[in-house]
């Protein structure tokens, strides 16, 4: 029965320990360990009561070989320690211990940044230890002596001696902690702050932790020994006192819990809205460790806890290597180079036929000269060398990561040449309004709108480059096809008729718009924006309400299962009908007087200050997808999967599908808007609001930005600040911004964009690949490889390469911060004083990232002779697929982490000659005529689609679609020729 626990056992710890980092109950660790606590303390219980004393689940049978205790002296410690403590006494140590673990956790969690790696591989050196220690004191009480083994030989006295154990659990720790460091991903740009001791105090923490883990289980251990009789009978072990420390610490554990809901009135949303995805989490880690606890009781009665613990950490260590074997990307960025990997599986092996061979020598350890005998495992030494054998095939045949002889950006920019010039050639295929209705009709399988004609003759008389491709907009609408016109309208007056809600209303009338009433003054000018955009088309807008969010978020957001039935439902079922009615209804002003709104509860509901990944950000994704399956709490690792779809490389290769959050758990860390919005009210019903942006997954409507459109940011050069040519500007990286991302109260300015921004390039504390030419003795060919920089590189290897070229700093003052979390940024950036907007014109690279909502400022970007940067953040405009990326603006990441290499492309490197451990590199020259051609391309461009008259003609149609999809004969009207 023992081998049968050893594997379910071997397998639970395996399948935790390769999970761990993708499960939400990490996400909420009271909750958690109050749960687990509280069922695995009753699954003992119910395991004892279950089970008569004969035949005992944790009888000791298992021992039959090991009649003496001296070849497992953690079982010494059982003895002497359930001799000389009391109950009562050991119970409350225990309990505290077990509370005490918790708030290291916790903190733990807050801090996890600056966490070290491979800290846990030392337990069963600190088990160990304790075991050495103790055999020693018991020797010494005994007043026994050591054994004389003079004539032993050095290999015999290292690994048969009575530490060998220290030594082979030193050995095991220091191979997996490399294992760790190898099969890890770089560390993300998730900050730790470098202004205060959490780079001191969080490992410290991890070491404290590691002890009273080793605490906890020798002390278990000696409570669950059992007892042995004057009569030479043994009784096993009981898990009544085991299961009543877990009772009594998950109770505390709840009571601090339910303290900490009480005081903090904020947090009951996100306490309260756990999620599905987290039930069955918390379901699969519960069942598990529920199992897995009397199998480790039974097992560390049987072998002892420190062989018990060697066992797992070398299963724990061949799967981490095993992990490797499945590794796809092309190429395998952050794989390990093959030899070192055998190197590391060699080690591994080494360690554990070593092991087993301590083992074997167990029966002969109190000899006068222990011997090696090989011989006695015979079969466990032929096993260790198949796997040797196996593991140095399995990476000898892993890919090669050798580099590539030309750099990965240039094959980026000839396929964003052919990508846009594919988009054109559909963008306006038309020739005439005939050609255009036509193309309408085949796009969209309906008549175009009534007004159409008026709408194509406004368009080319402003010659627009884009006649025919507007799929944002129908896109945006498809949804509302499937609700009734009058619901669309009454949900229209149930959104603007409550200025809680913050949807502004803005009302046609006989060809004339005016705003509504309780529109906040402070964001009155985004609304005489929208109006002075349909001033010059008004008069042909048919009546109508709109109701317009004037916050910065996005607000509708659809479930999967709803989304599906609406996209269903919205699909135009009959063809176009030839003889529409080219004229919407009469009287629609009246349509829109609706006063019985039916249920008086808000459509919205106030989010601001939350975490709205999982409740908001990724609902609209497929319950199989990664967001939906997947928390990422650990926000250490870069999250190479999730880059990977849309990436070739270190670079953004699919612009469109960065925005996606179903590929992306991350994204829940990673920006502002998940991470606490500073004014959030979503829905998750469909109603019509209309956004400046949304991000992926979100049904509003986008329409043009009045920011732009009223020259809120403008490209505006002058004497004093003129626009240089690209060869003639400083070459510097440039950013001046705000802290505007979201609201920060609890360390999540560490994972918001903007700030992480600002801290990755001002220190050099964050491990980046950085993409960099071979130096040439090392490749004939100038082969491409990533040069990884550690936690520790030298503040001047920027510098070193040339790449010391950023200007990235917050503006003014620390802004959207509560308590704490507004000194500790001030400490950690400092702030600078504001500058003339149109002072960016003289650098040549100008970086753009989004707030909370889109960027104001990239139009203005492209319009200049500067190379703009894009971060592929979280919000998309009306304009998106009209400029394609590295074609008319260089796209970056949002996790920054292709950001130096895509600089020193264009910036080119020095040569460096490698110093402090790191591999020598050749110069790469820059690559200014790529970068001027694309900061020309987009300047040439962004002057043809994304004009004032182009935010016009797209704002115009949409109107006119808008009003058709209210009227209540829109099946019937349209336009023909």
């Amino acid at each position: 029965m023992t081998t049968w626990v050893c594997g379910v056992l071997a397998f639970i710890v395996v399948n935790l320990s390769l999970n761990f980092e993708k499960s939400p109950v990490f996400e909420r660790p009271i909750e958690s360990i109050v749960v687990f606590l509280f069922c695995s303390a009753f699954g003992l219980l119910l395991l004892r009561a279950a089970t008569p004393s004969g035949a005992n689940f944790f009888s000791t049978s298992a021992r039959s070989d090991h009649d003496t205790a001296s070849h497992v002296p953690s079982l010494q410690v059982a003895r002497s320690t359930a001799s000389t403590s009391s109950r009562p006494r050991l119970f409350l140590l225990l309990v505290s211990a077990l509370c005490c673990r918790l708030q290291i956790v916790r903190v733990l969690l807050n801090g996890r940044q600056c966490r070290a790696s491979g800290v846990e591989a030392f337990l069963p050196l600190l088990l160990a230890v304790h075991d050495y220690w103790s055999k020693q004191n018991r020797k010494a009480t005994d007043g026994n002596t050591s054994h004389d083994q003079k004539s032993a030989s050095l290999v015999q006295r290292v690994f048969l001696g009575q530490h060998r154990y220290v030594l082979l659990t030193l050995v095991l720790g220091i191979t997996y902690a490399f294992i760790v460091s190898c099969t890890s991903s770089p560390h993300s740009t998730h900050i730790c702050p470098v202004s205060n001791l959490n780079r001191l105090s969080i490992p410290l923490m991890q070491v404290l932790g590691l002890s009273l883990d080793s605490f906890v289980i020798i002390n278990l251990a000696a409570t669950f020994e059992p007892q042995v009789s004057t009569a030479g009978a043994t009784k096993a072990g009981s898990p009544v006192f085991v299961a009543f420390v877990l009772l009594a610490s998950a109770i505390l554990i709840a009571l601090s819990g339910l303290v900490a809901f009480v005081t903090h009135p904020r947090e009951r949303i996100w306490v309260l809205s756990p999620g599905s995805v987290y039930w069955g989490s918390l379901a699969h880690w519960t069942l598990l460790l529920t199992i897995a606890l009397p199998c480790a009781l039974k097992l560390s009665l049987a072998y002892g806890p420190l062989h018990l613990a060697m066992c797992l950490y070398i299963s724990i260590s061949y799967a981490s290597l095993s992990s490797l074997v499945q590794w796809t990307a092309d190429p395998p960025l952050f794989l390990p180079p093959a030899p070192r990997s055998v190197k590391l599986a060699v080690a591994l092996t080494i360690c554990f036929i070593l092991y087993l061979q301590a083992l074997s020598s167990d029966r002969n350890v109190n000899a006068p000269t222990p011997r090696l005998r090989f011989h006695g495992r015979a079969p466990l030494a032929a096993i260790g060398i198949v796997v040797v054998v196996f593991w140095s095939w399995t990476f000898l045949r892993l890919p090669q990561n050798s580099g590539s002889s030309a750099h990965a950006i240039d094959s980026l920019l000839t396929a964003a040449s052919a990508q846009h010039d594919t988009w054109l050639q559909q963008a306006s295929t038309s020739n005439g309004l005939g050609e255009c209705v036509n193309e309408y009709k085949r796009r969209y399988k309906r008549n175009p709108p009534p007004g159409f004609d008026a709408w194509h003759r406004y368009a080319t008389e402003r010659f627009s480059a884009v006649i025919d491709d507007f799929d944002n907009l129908m896109d945006d609408l498809q949804l509302f096809w499937a609700l009734k016109p009058l619901e669309i309208r009454r949900r229209t007056r149930k959104a603007i008729s409550d200025p809680w809600n913050e949807v502004a209303e803005i009302r046609i009338r006989s060809g004339k718009a005016e705003i509504g009433p309780d529109v906040k003054p402070t964001h009155r000018w985004m609304l005489d924006g929208v109006i002075a955009m349909m001033n010059n088309y008004v008069d042909k807008i048919p009546d109508m309400d709109l109701g317009f969010n004037i916050n910065d978020e996005p607000r509708i957001a659809i479930p999967y299962n709803d989304l599906r039935g609406l996209h269903t439902d919205s699909v135009p079922i009959e063809p176009p009908k030839s003889n529409p009615f080219n004229e919407t209804s009469k009287d629609r002003a009246a349509g829109w007087n609706i006063s019985d709104l039916s249920s008086p509860d808000r459509p919205f509901i106030d989010y601001s200050f939350q975490h709205t990944f999982h409740s908001h950000g990724s609902i609209s994704c497929h319950p199989s997808s990664s967001a939906r399956r997947f928390h990422t709490w650990d926000t250490l690792p870069l999250c190479t999967n999730c880059f990977a779809p849309h990436s070739t490389g270190l670079f953004l290769s699919n612009w469109t599908l960065s925005a996606s959050p179903c590929h992306q758990p991350d994204l829940a860390h990673l920006h502002g808007f998940y991470l606490s919005p500073a004014a959030f009210k979503p829905s998750k019903i469909l109603y019509p609001v209309f956004s400046q942006s949304k991000a992926a997954g979100y049904a509003d409507i986008r329409y043009p930005s009045p920011w732009n459109y009223i020259d809120k940011a403008v490209y505006r050069p002058n004497d004093e600040f003129p626009d240089p040519p690209f060869a003639e500007k400083e070459s510097t990286l440039f950013w001046r911004g705000a802290t505007s991302e979201g609201l920060s109260r609890r360390g999540e300015w560490k994972g918001m964009a903007r700030q992480r921004l600002v801290h990755l390039t001002n220190n050099a504390s964050t491990t980046f690949p950085i993409l960099l030419p071979s130096f040439p003795h090392v490749s004939s060919n100038a082969r491409y490889q990533p040069t990884y920089a550690t936690h520790h590189v030298p503040s001047s290897i920027l510098p070193e390469l040339g790449l010391n070229i950023s200007s990235i700093a917050l503006v003014n003052k620390i802004d959207r911060c509560w308590d704490d979390d507004c000194p500790a940024q001030l400490r950690e950036f400092g702030v600078v004083g504001p500058s003339d907007f149109q002072s960016h014109w003289q650098y040549k690279y100008l970086i753009d990232l989004d707030g909370a909502g889109f960027s104001g400022r990239f139009i203005p970007f492209l319009q200049s002779r500067s190379l703009p940067f894009k971060v592929a953040g979280v919000f998309r405009e009306w304009w998106d697929g009209r400029v394609t990326a590295w074609k008319h603006f260089v796209p970056i990441d949002i996790r920054f982490h292709g950001l130096w290499s895509t600089l020193a492309y264009f910036h080119g490197v020095k040569a460096s000659e490698g110093k402090g451990g790191r591999k020598a590199v050749a110069e790469m020259k820059a690559r200014m005529e790529e970068g001027e051609r694309i900061a020309e391309e987009g300047r040439e461009w962004v002057g043809k689609v994304m004009r004032k008259e182009d935010m016009e003609i797209y704002f115009y149609r949409l109107l006119l679609e808008w009003a058709r999809l209210t009227d209540d004969a829109r099946d019937d009207i349209g336009f023909s020729m």
